[in-house]
């Protein structure tokens, strides 16, 4: 059944039962800045029209715009082609252009770089979907890889697109006979429960951590950044 038509369904059902309309829960102050649009994820017409495919503001929502970003094209280069597409691109950039830049990792010439799998393009696209949904969002920094924070239903929540990558892999292996425990696979989406919220204020203090619109506002625009806060002896 079509998701807009349901959610109609359910609001005549209600008026027709005299049940009252829940209530959103108030978004507080702190977490209302990250409604704004940064340098890199101001918001457009194909940003907006790219979201509406989604309908709703829950973490089924999240999920289902997760799942589209991991479908995208991987497309594979060179060192010195990564130098000229990455942190450069604005979110609008990245949904018109529907790829993910990974680099080739017997090409990355550097240990680190070869981690590069498109973390910076799948959450600065996913900060700039969930804002045109009116979700608040955080791009998230730590060490070498990048996060998306989200607050729903008057919770933290984090995403990694990336980790989508591994039950990708996963369902391929597994169509070709071998196994992976499902233990080992990382999930999409994750509450920032009290002792993530300890390991984020100490990747705070050590400079390892940081949180923004998007890479831009904390200082990630080329690969000359990449390790910017990157973890010690790493």
């Amino acid at each position: 059944m079509n998701p807009k038509r349901e959610a109609r369904r359910k609001m005549r059902e209600r008026r027709i039962k005299g049940i009252p309309k829940p209530r959103r829960k108030p978004v507080p102050k702190y977490v209302k800045k990250f409604l704004l649009s940064g340098e890199q994820t101001r918001l457009s017409k194909n940003i907006r029209a790219f979201a509406r495919q989604f309908p709703g503001r829950s973490l089924e929502t999240v999920n289902a715009m997760i799942n589209a970003l991991i479908k995208f094209h991987r497309k594979r280069m060179g060192l010195p082609e990564m130098k000229g597409v990455y942190a450069k691109r604005t979110a609008e950039q990245i949904l018109t252009d529907k790829y993910i830049a990974v680099v080739k990792g017997a090409e990355a010439g550097h240990a680190s770089f070869a981690a590069i799998e498109g973390c910076v393009d799948y959450n600065v696209a996913l900060c700039a979907m969930l804002r045109a949904k009116r979700i608040p969002a955080k791009f998230v920094r730590e060490g070498i890889h990048s996060m998306t924070h989200f607050y729903v239903e008057g919770k933290w929540y984090e995403a990694d697109p990336t980790s989508g990558l591994a039950r990708i892999i996963a369902e391929r292996l597994a169509i070709r006979g071998k196994i992976i425990a499902a233990s080992k696979l990382n999930f999409l989406i994750k509450p920032i429960g009290p002792g993530r919220m300890h390991s984020i204020q100490m990747g705070k203090k050590l400079g390892t951590f940081a949180e923004g619109l998007d890479a831009w506002s904390i200082g990630i625009r080329s690969l000359e950044n990449f390790d910017k806060y990157k973890k010690p002896n790493t």
